[in-house]
């Protein structure tokens, strides 16, 4: 009865997926290698691969589902924001925003749920400011009235490349951790930024129409629409 026991101890902290994210880093790294060995064919080879398991992932992890049923009402905004802008200008694009904002104010809270999905891109948003945001405009503040060009330095490029792929593997081994499945993992990486651009640009979900409306799209207020769905 005791090994019985044990057994199933050992195999609930047993890693879940443990292939599948090993996998995937390991093809993240090999990618990031190829880029920064700056090899065409490589570059080229790692690319094709990468695109082609990113599609099946996005498949397999209903992320791509999940984006194309959102598409309806996200082009029916786009279509009206952009007929209000011919008749009022860049007004419609604010009211456009406001609108959206105001539909979808409550479903921004789930993001609060997923807080190591938020330290990630909130780290990725935190180089990008710090190896070119800040350098740029400090560039243009010692240019001024000149065109500038900024070319990140290479010894960047590799700091940069490494830390997102260091941020990636933490991100896994958290998840990873505490029995998040790999392939909820990547739906809920996948439609992170994805969501949060639909959300400040979709405000069809007003209009009470299937397919349309935010209810029959993203579900309730409180539904989690990044969670797995079987």
């Amino acid at each position: 009865m005791e090994a019985e026991l044990n057994e199933v101890q050992e195999a609930k902290n047993e890693p879940v997926d443990k292939g599948w994210y090993s996998y995937f880093l390991w093809v993240n790294w090999l990618v990031t290698y190829a880029t920064l060995r700056q090899d065409t064919i490589q570059v080229l080879i790692a690319s094709v691969a990468y695109a082609l398991i990113t599609f099946y992932v996005a498949c397999r992890s209903k992320s791509l589902q999940f984006c194309l049923k959102m598409l309806p009402g996200v082009l029916l905004s786009m279509f009206l924001a952009l007929k209000g802008f011919e008749l009022i200008g860049g007004v419609a694009f604010g009211i456009a925003l406001i609108a959206a904002l105001y539909s979808n104010r409550k479903r921004f809270k789930m993001y609060g749920k997923y807080k190591p999905f938020m330290a990630f891109y909130g780290s990725l948003v935190l180089m990008w400011i710090g190896f070119v945001g800040i350098p740029f405009i400090a560039l243009m503040l010692g240019n001024i009235g000149q065109t500038v060009t900024y070319t990140t330095p290479r010894w960047v490029d590799i700091t940069w490349s490494i830390l997102t792929c260091l941020a990636l593997w933490w991100l896994f081994h958290r998840e990873q951790t505490n029995g998040r499945r790999f392939w909820e993992t990547m739906r809920i990486l996948y439609l992170f930024p994805i969501v949060f651009a639909i959300l400040l640009i979709d405000w069809a979900t007003l209009i009470p129409i299937k397919f349309i409306s935010g209810k029959s799209t993203l579900g309730d207020d409180e539904h989690d629409y990044f969670a797995w769905e079987s």
